[in-house]
């Protein structure tokens, strides 16, 4: 088959596309994956085709990192690349016999129509459809009561469907697809991949959809940690890893500071990535290690904590690594990953993502120092262990696309 993967945003939504299309491409299909410019060299390096769905989803980021956390302003920036996104995705879709739309791909459902392609969604998220468990992804906030849960999906995509509409129907009416008239004409498949393990959450009950659930999607490209973070490992205790993935920092160089005092407050010694923010770019104690991208399933597993964001790519590996997490939820879903860690046991707290330095050593000191959330870690890691999500997803898709 000829199959495009399609998403946008940022890193851990991008990545998980990828490791299910390394699993079809090894099974001989032509993948390719259409996303923004800046995962064309992703792309390449997993062997898979690329086509730009639009500006760099980084430099979207980096201009207007405020934004990401208003929904209304995040939501005015989203919908300002749809005709972009869809000029993208018309493109590469052509000849495609399915299109895969992972997170924000609105313009998925429409745009294998129009090529004659088949599509399913793969969810990443509990969020990301309407139900009581927790709330829309979108809003960045942790999941309430249910009815306030419902609640918050109900009312954005009343809102987001005629938007939507304005740029998709006239296309659909040239084409002969009926219009869009409510989210569910938008959104709704008969099946969806559902690429959350069992183990975190299963598939919601009340969902309108059915879905066929696998574990987590891991990609791992093969390579070595860098020498000098070897050597760093191997010099001392294991260190805490701290890093925020993709998510901004208004201020990169206070937060450093702000990182670098709390993990002197403990003692500990620190692995601190810079991500998207920029951090660790100043001068830091002998203790301390600033990082570029490595792979997560090689470096977590020797740290004794990870604090992160709590993004879904993130709490996938720090859990499969069996160790201590403190969540700092910055958005989007993360405030209900951020929940669930510390239901599952391996989390004690959250943090905001503003915090301080005596907030984040306290966190660490209580974190570290619980024999409770060491036995979790571990055991949340033997549930996930052996589970390969993205050759369970290419699996059913053979089954339920290929002629």
């Amino acid at each position: 088959m000829r199959i495009v993967l399609c998403g946008v945003g940022t890193q851990g939504d991008i990545q998980p596309l990828l490791a299910l299309g390394v699993a079809l491409h090894a099974r001989g299909h032509e993948v390719a994956l259409c996303a923004g410019a800046n995962y064309a060299e992703a792309a390449s390096a997993a062997g898979l085709g690329f086509a730009s769905m639009g500006r760099s989803i980084r430099e979207v980021v980096a201009q207007r990192a405020e934004a990401l956390f208003n929904p209304l302003r995040f939501a005015t920036t989203a919908l300002s690349m749809v005709p972009e996104m869809l000029d993208g995705l018309l493109a590469a879709a052509r000849g495609a016999d399915l299109v895969v739309g992972g997170p924000g791909c609105f313009v998925g459902p429409t745009a294998a129509a129009v090529n004659g392609a088949a599509f399913c969604w793969a969810i990443l998220a509990p969020g990301s459809f309407p139900t009581g468990l927790v709330t829309n992804v979108a809003l960045g906030i942790r999941p309430r009561a249910p009815w306030i849960n419902r609640l918050s999906h109900q009312v954005p995509y009343a809102l987001l469907a005629p938007v939507l509409a304005r740029t998709l129907n006239p296309l659909r009416a040239r084409h002969g697809l009926a219009p869009i008239r409510r989210y569910a004409d938008l959104v709704y498949r008969d099946d969806v991949l559902f690429a959350v393990d069992p183990a975190f959450y299963p598939v919601p009950a009340d969902w309108a959809i059915r879905a066929h659930q696998t574990g987590f999607w891991w990609l791992d490209d093969g390579a070595p940690l860098p020498a000098e973070l070897l050597r760093f490992l191997d010099a001392g205790d294991a260190p805490v890893y701290v890093g925020f993935g993709s998510m901004p920092a208004k201020d990169p160089a206070r937060r450093t500071a702000i990182i670098v005092d709390a993990i002197q407050r403990t003692g500990r010694r620190a692995i601190v990535s810079a991500g998207w923010a920029g951090l660790g770019a100043a001068h830091l104690p002998p203790d301390m290690l600033a990082i570029g991208p490595v792979a997560h399933a090689r470096v977590l597993p020797r740290c004794a904590a990870v604090v992160h964001h709590a993004g879904a790519g993130t709490t996938a590996a720090a859990s499969l690594a069996g160790v201590p997490q403190v969540p700092v939820p910055h958005g989007f879903d993360q405030p209900a990953w951020a929940q669930r860690l510390c239901e599952l046991g391996v989390a004690r707290t959250t943090l905001p993502h503003r915090f301080d330095a005596p907030a984040l050593a306290s966190a660490l000191v209580t974190t570290l120092g619980d024999a409770e959330v060491h036995a979790a870690a571990a055991a949340l890691r033997e549930r996930l262990s052996g589970r390969d999500g993205a050759s369970d997803a290419a699996d059913w898709i053979e089954s339920r696309f290929r002629s």
